[in-house]
């Protein structure tokens, strides 16, 4: 299984820069079992996060990165866990919303692997009406939702 692009450590901190270009809201995509989302406001935030996601058995960075000029709407989604499969949890919560970029990183003892990616407006178009809670998808800017997408990915390939 490929798990996205492969980076140097080094370029890390280069990509995770990037990310913060024009002031975003940058959520977890999906919290820790009873806990609240986590909300990054800087490169230093998102490093440590990096550095404590290193100890956890999944190795996996989530976040969902939302830039004031995509517009949109976003929200943030409880999920009722079952205790008993999940060591007592009772709650997590996820960030959700049409445009949102999402950023995936991986920390594998093999190195770190990157995916950067979101929806496109064809297909948020078509899957309306079964997530009507995340109201309509012209409420977003696909050209800036593209537009910083792509941004991402081109320094996400300056970083392998």
């Amino acid at each position: 299984m490929e798990l996205g692009n492969p980076i140097n450590e080094e370029n890390l901190e280069e990509l995770i820069d990037a990310l913060f270009v024009e002031h975003p809201v940058i959520y977890e995509a999906y919290s820790q079992p009873d806990h609240e989302l986590r909300k990054f406001d800087s490169k230093l935030e998102v490093l440590s996060y990096i550095e404590e996601v290193k100890g956890r058995k999944d190795n996996l960075v989530y976040l969902s990165i939302h830039y004031p000029g995509t517009n949109g709407y976003v929200r943030k989604k409880k999920i009722d866990l079952k205790p008993e499969k999940c060591n007592g949890a009772t709650t997590r919560f996820s960030t959700e919303g049409w445009g949102l970029i999402q950023f995936q990183l991986w920390l594998k003892d093999t190195g770190l692997f990157c995916d950067i990616g979101s929806n496109s407006e064809k297909r948020a178009q078509k899957w309306e009406a079964t997530y009507p809670e995340l109201k309509s998808p012209d409420l977003w800017n696909w050209k800036e939702v593209s537009r910083q997408c792509r941004r991402l990915k081109r320094i996400l390939k300056q970083c392998a």
